[in-house]
């Protein structure tokens, strides 16, 4: 009843051992609509498992994969439930979904976007580029949408833990201290006619400057650095009514300057979509049981 999870599709149709796997005899006259109804229910639950198995294995890709769960959709055999592949958020999830040997991001961001996001631009001399944030997060916070700062440092040896332990903190400190307020102004008019003027307040202090936001990461056994800035170079605090929150903006375009900075790593395949599959074919049978029970229920 479900089949295609390898492609990054599951699809939903009427077979009938699924009412001899739910102990139920075959007639010719079943209802075939409310057996499309109850193929839409496992869809939707198939949906719902999806999302969960997304919160629960991945960490700072969750949200863009967790987006690309496409609605339901109501196809001639059944129902239908795919990761879109069409938006920059999309084919990372595919990425994640069905592993990759390594990829320019430039390939991704450059020909795709998803809605809201920055738009992708041209230079005078025809280049494409694009303005793309990286929000980080602080030790005390889980890092589980976004990287904890830093992190990069450890992952290839180049920082001890109480270095960037201490990097953060001074950088942190850093940010607390130039959290001044910026005012934007903004005219509109009322239902008068008259010509109004709004101040919104921007809680957005001073950027870290090049020189302090730490060493140029490098891979490991490589000398050339993979950016020309530290990790913490332009980050800004964001205060909000609450919380605060911490992020840069870096620009990629169509020049290469012979680094890998824009290159995305292997990615393992998360298969996410077959365990679904295999879920939904585990439940099947007692939710088709139960709900053909009630509907052949004499009235």
């Amino acid at each position: 009843m479900a089949r295609g999870s390898k492609t990054g599709e599951i699809e939903f149709a009427e077979l009938p051992f699924l009412l001899e796997s739910a102990g139920i005899p075959r007639r010719p006259d079943g209802p075939s609509r409310e057996l499309r109804d109850h193929m839409a229910v496992l869809a939707h639950m198939a949906r719902g498992k999806w999302i969960g198995l997304a919160k629960e294995r991945l960490r700072t890709s969750q949200r863009a994969y967790e987006n690309s769960i496409e609605m339901v959709e109501t196809e001639d055999f059944g129902q239908s439930l795919s990761l879109e592949n069409k938006s920059s958020d999309g084919i990372l999830a595919n990425m994640i979904e069905h592993g990759s040997e390594g990829q320019d991001l430039r390939q991704n961001l450059l020909n795709n976007r998803r809605p809201g996001s920055n738009a992708i631009q041209f230079s005078k001399d025809g280049t494409r580029y694009r303005v793309i944030p990286f929000r980080r997060s602080t030790a005390e916070s889980t890092g589980r949408s976004n990287p904890i700062m830093g992190a990069a440092y450890l992952k290839e040896n180049m920082l001890t833990q109480r270095q960037v332990a201490r990097l953060r903190s001074k950088t942190l400190a850093k940010l607390q201290e130039s959290q001044g307020l910026t005012q934007k102004q903004s005219t509109f008019k009322g239902a008068g006619g008259q010509t109004y003027v709004r101040f919104r307040t921007v809680n957005w202090g001073t950027s870290i400057k090049k020189g302090e936001g730490g060493p140029l990461l490098r891979l490991i056994n490589q000398e050339k650095s993979l950016h020309k800035s530290g990790l913490f170079a332009g980050m800004y605090r964001i205060r909000g009514n609450s919380s605060s929150q911490y992020i840069m903006f870096r620009t990629i375009s169509d020049k290469k300057d012979g680094n890998a900075s824009w290159m995305q790593g292997r990615l393992e395949a998360r298969n996410l979509a077959m365990e679904v599959v295999a879920y939904i074919e585990r439940k099947a049978p007692e939710v088709l049981a139960m709900q053909l029970d009630n509907i052949m229920r004499p009235y």
